[in-house]
C-alpha cells in the first residue's frame, strides 16, 4: 500500500475505537484498508438494525473487528439463530462477538441439534454456556459427544457424518 493509503487506514481504524497496541489493531487495519467508509458504516448499521446499541457495536467491534468483513446477511443469520432459536440476549452476544464468526450451517445449527439432543434425553444441564459449545471440534467432541455414545448410540454416528442427519435424530428422541 502507498503510506498514505495505509496511514488514512489506521486513522479509521482508530476511529473505531481501536487501540495501535490491541493486538485486534492489525486485524482491523488488514480489513478495513481494503473495506470503503461506505461499507464500514452499512456493516455498522447493520448490528445497529439488529438491536445492539452505539455501546455494543463499539465492543464488538473493538474485540473482534473481522465481523465488520463478514456479508450483511450472515451477519443477520447469525445474530438471529441466536436470539430466536438459542434465546441468547444482545449483551450476551456483544461480549462474545466470535459468536457471530462462526459458521452458522457448519458449526453452530449441527451442534445446538445435538445438544437439545442431550436435552431431551435430560443429559445436560438446559444452562449451557454457548460460548463454550461453540469451542473448536476436537474440544466439542470430547466434552458434548464422546460421553454420552454409549446412551446415545446414534450420536456421535450423526454428529460426524456431515451433521445432515441430526434433524433426523431429533425428530425420533423428541
Amino acid at each position: 500500500m502507498k503510506p498514505d493509503c495505509l496511514r488514512e487506514a489506521a486513522k479509521r481504524v482508530e476511529e473505531l475505537g481501536i487501540k495501535r497496541n490491541s493486538p485486534m489493531f492489525r486485524h482491523a487495519l488488514c480489513l478495513v484498508a481494503f473495506m470503503s467508509k461506505q461499507d464500514v458504516a452499512k456493516k455498522i448499521g447493520v448490528l445497529k438494525t439488529l438491536g445492539f446499541s452505539q455501546h455494543h457495536v463499539s465492543k464488538i467491534v473493538r474485540k473482534a473487528p473481522l465481523v465488520l468483513g463478514a456479508s450483511e446477511d450472515r451477519i443477520r443469520r447469525v445474530v438471529d439463530f441466536w436470539m430466536r432459536d438459542v434465546g441468547l440476549e444482545l449483551q450476551y452476544i456483544a461480549q462474545r462477538p466470535a459468536l457471530i464468526m462462526y459458521s452458522l450451517e457448519r458449526r453452530l445449527l449441527p451442534r445446538h441439534r445435538l445438544l437439545n439432543v442431550l436435552r431431551a434425553k435430560r443429559l445436560r444441564n438446559l444452562e449451557l454456556n454457548y460460548y463454550t459449545a461453540a469451542m473448536g471440534e476436537k474440544t466439542f467432541v470430547e466434552k458434548f459427544v464422546t460421553p454420552y455414545k454409549d446412551i446415545v448410540p446414534s450420536l456421535a454416528e450423526d454428529y460426524g457424518s456431515g451433521h445432515s442427519s441430526m434433524s433426523g435424530l431429533l425428530v425420533k428422541e423428541c
